[in-house]
């Protein structure tokens, strides 16, 4: 038994998670918790304008964040981290 060989499904340069359909589900998953983010921080501030109760904001302000963070993971997601550009191209 080689102790150097990798395990399976694993090769040296990283673990199954480097994989390209592996990294397209994370991204979907990123988005649609963006998506959900963003529904529910619209109901929480169309209920939060209808009855002034003030969890209704906080709800509101923690979905927002949590939009945006989930959205700047998406799209980090989406740079091409391999190829350098230039700033002729």
């Amino acid at each position: 038994m080689d102790v150097d060989a990798p395990a399976a499904g694993l090769d040296w340069k990283g673990s199954t998670f480097l994989r390209p359909e592996v990294i397209f589900v994370k991204d979907m998953l990123f988005l649609v918790l963006a998506l959900v983010s963003v529904i529910t921080a619209v109901f929480s501030w169309i209920k939060y304008t209808g009855t002034q109760n003030i969890w209704f904001l906080v709800a509101f302000v923690v979905f927002i964040l949590a939009t945006v963070a989930f959205g700047g993971l998406f799209l980090s997601g989406r740079v091409n981290k391999t190829e350098d550009i230039h700033i002729t191209e």
